[in-house]
């Protein structure tokens, strides 16, 4: 800073946001402050400056005659509530101020209703930012803060500009709705900026509401606020009414987030007609036709790249993967893409009001440049007239040219510059900045399809990793248990197998024989005609009991290693269940198991000596078994049916008793 003092008096603007400043620093930049003759702003953001050293500063800017229309900056150095009483300064001392910034510096409510009050005196400043000064949590302070501001933009002081922007912890919500109602009756304030509040659609009826009265606004931002369709078709429906605001930046985050829930055809319509109201604004007499081809940033957001970003954004979210490194930085960009489009439009529509600006004034400098032009050719308009008329005239008498001439100067009403301006302004101004914004356009949707394309790319190249990344992990799953598998396997080969030992056959039981196995050949004999190598199977069939009696089982011829058999009479786990429960109906829980009954010689048939049987085929066409099981089934006596204990037995009729009356009271 001293080097500003020794040597650097035509220096313009100064930046020193972000670093510290010493005490010495700012005694420093005082004593520049006192003595430049053509600073035009100071940026002091983020510099821990102390509160008193921002009066100083303050001070020394107000002291210096030769600083007009001064841009000051102390934006984000948390002076408290304690510093908001110390802004009186810029009231009283600072009448050379004009742009001031005091954003984020942790007023509160109360502190801000006190720079409120302070800065309504001042008679000089026209823009003023007050964005992110109020408490996380509405205090006693609100309802007074909300009445200074509507005091702020309503008394002496020449606020052209408000910047009040909130975020998502330090906003005023439906409390701002009393401030937006005030602006209906103000006639001094031409921008306003209430982004970040989340006022919902309350805040949408408020702002259009306001547009129907209010003759004064020109430039509105209302971006953030949670506005859905049926919000901006109440802004649509006040613009209806307002002629005066010719800028308003579309409220992208808000359509964004309504493109998921509303109906996008109607949306569409609401924006496209609330675009339309904007240029007719802008342009009345040209956009009678339909012209004007204004930046329509809804094309983007409806667009079909826009969701087609969507869609591979919700699969990837879907698939629950974590993603990093280059992955992640194309993740981030996807989400926040909506914002980034916005603030490139911004760009754009910012850069084309200033060339619409700088067009009109160019053009109102050229009718300087047209009015010598239309003078000197109505002068030899005149000039020539008179002439002719005294050549084909000879009746006229110089006396009467002369009349006519003089009725020609005092008559006629010359072209006014000033017309000659507000044609060149409103006609020529619009014709050219139309086909400027087609240039914009193209240049804008070159630059947005190459983002998209891009962007969809990274996202599908992170799909396909985690299509890749699903079939290497079934793979290495299939793998894993393919190893097991083979593993298991070895260890049974390894193993050594251990013989089975030949049970003895258990003792025969009285009562039912057991059930036999499929395929088992009962004890009993064949009928004649059977040949067991035709039987289903080679495995035999029961068969149904023949008159004579059992014939003896023959043994069977010795083998020298006859295979191990099991015996059929081993009873079936079923058959154990049903021991176990003593009979068909259970036994009590008191009863005693039975005794096995003792053995007796001959007992049940046993399959151990049965002849081995050949596994055959059964011929085809062959129907002699058929045939000899249907002569043996027919050959046997018939037996007697057994009727079951209680489903059979006949019901027995009971005698009813017929039903008695009672008798009759008798009266008395």
């Amino acid at each position: 800073m001293p080097a500003l003092v020794r040597g650097c008096n035509g220096i313009r603007n100064i930046n020193v946001s972000g670093n510290k400043l010493a005490k010495r620093t700012v005694q420093s930049l005082t004593q520049f402050l006192r003595s430049t003759d053509s600073l035009l702003s100071l940026n002091l953001n983020n510099t821990t400056l102390p509160a008193p050293d921002m009066v100083a500063i303050a001070e020394a800017i107000g002291a210096n005659p030769y600083l007009k229309d001064f841009d000051l900056s102390v934006a984000n150095n948390k002076f408290g509530p304690a510093g908001a009483k110390q802004t009186n300064v810029f009231a009283t001392s600072t009448p050379n101020i004009a742009i001031l910034n005091l954003a984020d510096n942790d007023f509160g409510d109360e502190g801000l209703s006190t720079v409120c009050q302070s800065i309504g005196k001042s008679t000089s400043i026209v823009d003023l930012n007050l964005s992110r000064n109020f408490s996380a949590k509405p205090s006693k302070s609100r309802d007074q803060l909300v009445e200074d501001l509507i005091e702020l933009i309503n008394n002496e002081c020449p606020l052209e500009r408000l910047i009040l922007q909130g975020n998502k912890t330090l906003s005023m919500k439906s409390d701002l709705l009393s401030f937006i109602d005030g602006l209906g009756t103000n006639d001094s304030l031409l921008s306003l900026d209430i982004s970040g509040h989340q006022m919902g659609n309350k805040g949408g009826m408020a702002i259009g509401k306001m547009l129907q009265t209010n003759r004064k606004l020109k430039h509105l931002v209302w971006e953030d606020n949670g506005t859905t369709f049926f919000g901006f078709n109440a802004v649509a429906n006040g613009l209806e009414r307002n002629k005066f605001l010719k800028e308003m930046d579309l409220p992208i985050i808000d359509i964004s987030n309504a493109l998921k829930n509303d109906n996008a055809t109607s949306l569409q319509k609401c924006m496209t007609r609330i675009q339309g109201l904007l240029a007719r604004n802008q342009n009345p007499k040209t956009l009678k036709g339909g012209s004007g081809n204004t930046l329509n940033q809804f094309s983007i957001l409806s667009s079909g790249e826009r969701e087609h970003v969507e869609r591979l954004k919700f699969k990837i979210k879907s698939s629950n993967r974590a993603v990093s490194g280059e992955q992640k930085a194309i993740l981030e960009d996807a989400e926040n893409n909506d914002s980034n489009m916005a603030a490139i439009y911004s760009i754009a529509e910012a850069h084309q009001t200033i060339m619409a600006d700088e067009i009109t004034a160019k053009l109102k400098e050229l009718a300087k440049d047209i009015m010598p032009v239309v003078d000197k050719h109505f002068a030899d308009t005149v000039s020539s007239i008179l002439d002719t008329v005294t050549e084909r005239y000879k009746s006229l008498d110089p006396d009467s040219i002369r009349r006519i001439n003089t009725s020609i100067s005092f008559g006629v009403q010359p072209l006014e510059e000033s017309k000659v301006e507000k044609i060149l302004a409103n006609a020529a101004s619009a014709e050219i900045a139309s086909k400027a914004n087609d240039v914009f356009a193209s240049a804008l949707e070159i630059s947005t399809d190459y983002i998209y394309e891009k962007i969809i790319d990274g996202l599908v190249t992170i799909i396909d990793d985690v299509k890749n990344e699903t079939k290497d992990r079934r793979a290495s799953v299939a793998l894993f248990n393919a190893n097991d598998a083979s593993d298991a396997s070895d260890v049974v080969k390894k193993s050594p197998a251990t013989p089975k030992k030949d049970k003895p056959a258990p003792p025969p039981t009285r009562g039912r024989p057991p059930p036999r196995g499929r395929g088992a050949p009962a004890g009993r004999a064949l009928p004649g005609g059977l040949d067991p190598s035709k039987m289903l199977g080679g495995r035999g069939m029961a068969m149904p009991g023949m008159m004579g009696g059992r014939p003896p089982a023959k043994a069977a011829p010795a083998s020298p290693s006859p295979p191990p058999t099991v015996s059929n009479n081993t009873p079936s786990p079923k058959d154990d269940k049903k021991i176990k429960k003593g009979g068909l109906f259970g036994r009590g829980k008191g009863q005693a198991p039975k005794k096995a009954p003792p053995k007796r010689p001959g007992g049940a048939p046993s399959m151990a000596n049965a002849p081995d049987v050949k596994k055959v085929k059964k011929p085809a066409n062959d129907t002699s078994n058929l045939k000899a099981v249907d002569q043996a089934v027919k050959a046997a006596e018939p037996t007697t049916t057994l009727t079951h204990a209680t489903r059979d037995r006949p019901m027995v009729a009971k005698a009813r008793r017929p039903p008695t009356r009672r008798p009759r009271a008798k009266p008395e």
